[in-house]
């Protein structure tokens, strides 16, 4: 039986991690401790893994990886503790500073999702749904990495009512955990668009079940997935996170331009083309990193059908289609309120 890990200690295990990194560095200062067995690896590890959670900047991981290529070679034990100690100096600003990001981006989480709430009120004229069981019968967990975006992630806890099946255009690609299956691709679509046509059409790829959970390439999952589908799922064929940084497509495309992942001036086309033909910018942005999804539903996948054109016609962003190709179809999603770097059923690790 898988266990999981007291999520509110985590943080906590970090400062112990950065607490005998320093000591370290005490013996290496002393020759006590060779370089080779000093804990420099796990400690940028740690550090690595606070950036890719969004509570440490990634310049600055980067700046520590050029100072240790620089020193290791010299064998100057003094600056490699100095050094040392600076990288766990790091760990602790940013786990100090981490409740802070997190409560910002875990209120944006939330007012998301009281607003896709109220939509759904909208949707139902005025009431709320009662919960049903819309997932239910044979479920899968997917994911898919093409051309070595992502590094293969085993689920930290396997969640036995579901089967794991991971696509892949690699055929060297392994696992001890997913069923991995190599993608055919008659269409010779890029690395980044045949990743998200699997993403998009599930039951095309996976039509022996009846529901399926698409997380990316960087997400790994840490507990009993059926309990986050059991706490969230009300009534809708499709279940969401919501976004913690956009709270509408408006923001979004900004978010999409200033990190640099699209040409702003198809970006600011394509917001503009919505928004004339009458989509509210304010409509909460989901994040489509994990998606639950029925795959009987033909309202859903007509929905999907046309997400995928959108796609074609516009930016691979596809963050940046989904809640424009759900109002224009008429569909409601539910969400869950958590924010999804930050939750006791997935962690996020960074692109490489």
């Amino acid at each position: 039986m898988n266990t999981v890990k007291d999520h509110s200690d985590r943080y906590s295990e970090y400062l112990d991690i950065a607490d005998k990194a320093d000591k370290a560095a005490v013996y290496l200062e002393q020759g006590k401790l060779p370089i080779e067995n000093a804990p420099i690896e796990p400690i940028l590890m740690l550090y690595e893994k606070l950036c890719s959670s969004g509570l440490a900047p990634m310049n600055e991981l980067e700046n520590l990886l050029c100072l240790y290529e620089k020193l290791l070679p010299s064998g100057d034990k003094k600056a490699i503790a100095a050094l040392i100690r600076m990288t766990s100096e790091h760990i602790r600003e940013a786990v100090k500073n981490h409740e802070k990001i997190i409560q910002a981006r875990s209120m944006v989480s939330e007012i998301n999702h009281l607003k896709n709430n109220d939509r759904i009120r909208d949707h139902y004229k005025g009431t709320y749904p009662e919960r049903r069981q819309i997932f239910k019968g044979r479920g899968v967990v997917y994911s898919c990495i093409t051309g070595g975006y992502d590094d293969i992630r085993e689920p930290e806890f396997i969640t036995e009512a579901l089967d794991h099946v991971f696509f892949t255009d690699d055929p060297k690609l392994a696992s001890d955990v997913w069923d991995v299956k190599t993608i055919p691709n008659p269409d010779h679509l890029s690395p980044g668009m045949l990743a998200r046509r699997v993403k998009i059409f599930p039951w095309e790829y996976l039509g022996d079940y009846d529901y399926s959970i698409w997380i990316d390439g960087k997400i790994q999952p840490i507990a009993d997935i059926s309990e986050y589908i059991n706490a969230y799922s009300v009534s809708e064929p499709i279940l969401c996170f919501n976004h913690y940084e956009c709270r509408g497509i408006v923001e979004e495309a900004g978010h999409i331009i200033d990190m640099g992942k699209a040409d702003p001036q198809l970006i600011n086309s394509q917001l503009s083309s919505y928004l004339n033909e009458g989509y509210p910018g304010d409509i909460n942005s989901v994040d489509t990193c994990v998606l639950v999804r029925d795959h009987h539903d033909e309202h859903l996948k007509k929905v999907m059908s046309d997400w995928w054109d959108e796609l074609n016609k516009w930016s691979i962003r596809d963050q940046m289609s989904f809640g424009y190709v759900c109002w224009k179809n008429d569909l409601v999603y539910d969400t869950s309120p958590l924010y999804v770097y930050d939750n006791p059923f997935f962690t996020v690790y960074s692109h490489k």
